[in-house]
């Protein structure tokens, strides 16, 4: 029998996933772990006071898979001092679970040093899997260095030189880290994030807009003031699915540019894969990424996707061939790719050249065939 734990990012709760939207997401490649046999039984580990209860509403409503046992965190450790106590005695509070597995895996960095402690405690083998390296775009988004990135950088390098495993999103975060702490590369391994091609595809609508559509948060990493400026001076529409705190700020350029762009809330993650194929061109022209879901979801979907120039994006996008790329982060350089984007008359070619790249590099299944492969070390000799 295989058991595999899985630690929450440090005050992070299923019900916090759950109202999110993020649970079908972010289940589906442990409850698709349990339906091959990769594993017979798996923890979650989380921050949440309530969140077992929850999860036996979830499975009484076929919304979670039963072999999925949720560990909650007792009310007496709630709150920001409790989080950060918990996370370093949640081992020792929940060493009857921990001791039953086989592999504990971290979701995100913060918190992932409880793995380093049950690895200590109980032996058992830790995988290190970050979605994005915490360091790295924190040096992006404060331009600075202070005590911060200094405590992130001793954790970050413990954590990797400590592990049995350890995977990130990017060849870029891979190289960065090898860079910045002296690991050899063989350490690391590349395992890109899924998309899940059942329900991100061209769903063949009749007509898709002629509009750009941007989904996600309204932050400073995503370039949205940029971006909205060259729409505007492009001529072009664009529509915007999220929210976040720039959201007041971008409606005053909106209106002083009068651009054709419009804020349209936010929407359950079911519902974007029909969103998506409501248009023509999706559009990320961020100032950083690690490796954007929502990119990869948008050229699942027949989407004519239009990024920048930076990691995470370059990666993914080939200009000209699946997709264009931006120059820069600039106003220009941005107006430049949506005019090509809009000129191209080979839409269906690069549509299909975008769908082809995503089904082969980034499935579902050829995700989980690549972290069983890496993980079959840890249970030889195991039934």
């Amino acid at each position: 029998m295989k058991t595999l734990g899985l630690l929450f990012t440090r005050n992070v709760s299923l019900k916090i996933w759950v109202d999110s939207g993020l649970l079908e997401r972010e289940k589906m490649i442990y409850e698709e772990q349990l339906k091959q046999g990769t594993y017979d039984e798996i923890y979650w580990f989380t921050y949440g006071t309530g969140d077992d209860k929850l999860a036996e509403k979830l499975i009484r409503e076929g919304k979670l898979d039963g072999r999925i046992k949720v560990i909650p965190m007792p009310a007496l450790w709630k709150g920001r001092i409790g989080y950060d106590l918990y996370s370093l005695l949640m081992p020792v509070i929940k060493r009857k679970d921990f001791k039953r597995l086989d592999i504990i895996k971290s979701n995100q960095m913060d918190g992932a040093w409880t793995g380093l402690i049950a690895k200590r405690l109980f032996h058992i083998p830790f995988y290190f899997r970050t979605g994005y390296t915490n360091t790295m775009f924190y040096r992006k988004m404060t331009q600075r260095k202070d005590f911060n990135l200094w405590k992130f950088s001793k954790i970050e390098k413990m954590l990797y030189n400590k592990c049995d495993l350890a995977t990130v999103s990017s060849e870029h975060d891979r190289q960065y880290l090898c860079e910045t702490y002296g690991i050899q590369k063989e350490k690391i391994s590349v395992l890109v994030n899924h998309v899940n091609t059942e329900k991100f595809y061209d769903m063949k609508k009749p007509q898709r807009k002629e509009r750009l559509v941007f989904v996600g948060r309204l932050v400073e990493q995503k370039n949205l003031f940029h971006t909205i400026e060259a729409v505007a001076q492009a001529k072009a529409g664009m529509d915007i699915y999220g929210q976040g705190k720039l959201q007041e700020q971008l409606f005053e350029v909106i209106k002083t540019l009068d651009a054709d762009v419009k804020f349209m809330g936010t929407v359950p993650n079911d519902q974007i894969p029909s969103i998506l194929n409501d248009y023509k061109y999706y559009i990320l022209a961020s100032e950083y990424e690690g490796m954007p879901k929502t990119l990869l979801e948008a050229m699942a979907c027949g989407n004519l996707c239009i990024g920048t120039k930076v990691e995470g994006i370059e990666e993914v996008i080939a200009d000209g061939v699946n997709g264009y790329l931006a120059e820069d982060t600039s106003v220009t350089a941005i107006r430049e790719a949506i005019e090509r984007a809009e000129s191209d008359r080979q839409f269906e070619e690069k549509k299909e050249a975008a769908q082809k790249y995503i089904r082969e590099k980034y499935s579902i299944q050829s995700v989980l065939d690549k972290e069983k492969e890496l993980c079959s070390q840890f249970w030889e000799g195991k039934n």
